[in-house]
């Protein structure tokens, strides 16, 4: 089983989240909690973010990379799709 972490801007971003709609942030951690068994779910990403993972829920991405040999899912960004790639 994998290990999530977040990153300084990943773990702001959640916390707005929290902040401004809690039904979103809950639906956020139900899906951040299923990476931990299958972290190959997302879309693997091309361009300047090769080799990293999108997640989609709805409107919104979870940007994330997997670690594979150190069983890490490092949580790199999380928001709308609108802002999210930029």
């Amino acid at each position: 089983m994998y290990r999530i972490e977040f990153s300084h801007l990943a773990a702001k971003e959640l916390e707005k989240v929290y902040n401004i709609e809690r039904k979103l942030y809950s639906r956020f951690i139900v899906v951040i909690e299923t990476l931990k068994t299958n972290p190959y779910q997302g879309k693997r990403l091309k361009g300047k973010l090769a080799g990293d993972y999108s997640l989609r829920l709805g409107n919104y991405r979870i940007i994330y990379m997997v670690e594979k040999d150190r069983l890490i899912i490092y949580i790199i960004d999380l928001g709308h799709r609108s802002e999210i790639y930029k």
